[in-house]
C-alpha cells in the first residue's frame, strides 16, 4: 500500500498505519535534525516532538506536499523554537554519520571526503538559517521550491542562500586544508 492510502487509513485512526508512517520517516528526521542541532540528544527529543505534533494535527494534514515535506516543516520550526529558548550546545562525540551521496553535486562530493566530525563542524560554523537550507539540499535531495516551503522563504532566497552556504563552506574546507 502506497503512502497515500497509510496517510487516508491513519487520519481514518489506523494505528498501524499511522506507525507505518512515523518508523518511515523518523530516520529521515534525525539525520535532518542531528546535522541542525548538532547534538544527537537534543535532535531525538525534537524528532519524538515532531512526531507528537504530527500526530495531533495528522487529521488536518492536507497531501498537497508529501508527508516528509510536512514533518520536515514541523522540524523546522521546532528548531527555530528550541532556539530562541535555549543556548546551542556542544556537539555530542557518538553522532550517527549519514553522509551526503559522493556522486551527487561537487559540494556533496567534496562533503564525502570529510570525517563526519570534519563535517559536523564545518555545518556548524553555517549560520542557521544556511544550514537548514544546505542540509535539505544536498543530504535530502529537496528542491528549491521544497526548501522555500519548508523552511517559509521564496524559491529565490532558498537559492541566494544555497550559494551563500556552498561559499562559505568551500572557504571553510580551503582554510582547513581538507581539499
Amino acid at each position: 500500500m502506497g503512502e497515500p492510502e497509510r496517510i487516508r487509513r491513519a487520519q481514518a485512526g489506523d494505528r498501524e498505519a499511522l506507525g507505518e508512517l512515523l518508523a518511515e520517516h523518523y530516520p529521515l528526521l534525525m539525520g535532518y535534525l542531528t546535522k541542525l542541532t548538532l547534538d544527537r540528544a537534543l535532535a531525538e527529543d525534537l524528532a519524538q516532538e515532531t512526531m507528537l505534533r504530527a500526530i495531533v494535527h495528522l487529521k488536518g494534514f492536507q497531501p498537497r506536499a508529501r508527508l516528509s515535506t510536512w514533518l520536515l516543516t514541523i522540524a523546522t520550526n521546532l528548531v527555530r523554537d528550541q532556539r530562541r529558548k535555549r543556548a546551542r550546545r556542544p556537539p555530542e562525540s557518538e553522532l550517527e554519520a549519514t553522509v551526503p551521496d559522493p556522486a551527487g553535486s561537487p559540494e556533496t562530493q567534496g562533503l564525502a571526503r570529510l570525517t563526519y566530525r570534519e563535517l559536523l563542524e564545518i555545518l556548524g560554523a553555517l549560520p542557521e538559517d544556511r544550514r537548514m537550507i544546505f542540509v535539505l539540499k544536498h543530504f535530502h535531495g529537496r528542491t528549491h521550491a521544497e526548501i522555500g516551503q519548508i523552511v517559509g522563504c521564496p524559491e529565490g532566497t532558498v537559492k541566494s542562500r544555497l550559494h551563500e552556504s556552498v561559499v562559505r563552506i568551500r572557504r571553510e574546507v580551503d582554510r582547513r586544508g581538507l581539499r
